[in-house]
């Protein structure tokens, strides 16, 4: 399997909230923006407010393991943000990965029914 490519800088992350599209639900929010590369890049973003240090390195490692594992669920050539919300505390890895599968794929359907208007 190939390394997960992840945003590094914080103006790419900055892009993606600010102009992107996104879909909301109680524990997650996900973000995603076209970018000029052939490949999907990931960025996460955890608020101190969900623990302490080593709670939000779990959510991101567990964040990054779920992305890995289920690329053919995110349209090559976009960046993605993956926003923790509160809710997230109390869930175990399978409600994580449907929940994020579940939106990647209403993001994606968003972003067609917005492009094929625009076309």
């Amino acid at each position: 399997m190939s390394r997960l490519k992840i945003l590094k800088k914080n103006k790419e992350y900055k892009r993606v909230i600010n102009k992107g599209y996104s879909v909301v639900n109680k524990k997650i929010v996900l973000l995603s923006l076209k970018n000029n590369y052939d490949s999907a890049r990931f960025g996460f973003s955890i608020s101190k407010r969900i623990g302490n240090a080593v709670k939000r390195n779990r959510l991101r490692r567990l964040f990054k393991e779920i992305c890995r594992l289920n690329m053919d669920s995110f349209e090559p050539g976009y960046n993605y943000v993956i926003i923790a919300r509160k809710g997230i505390k109390d869930c175990d890895f399978y409600e994580v990965k449907i929940n994020i599968i579940t939106m990647a794929k209403k993001l994606q359907k968003k972003i067609n029914k917005i492009n094929n208007k625009v076309n």
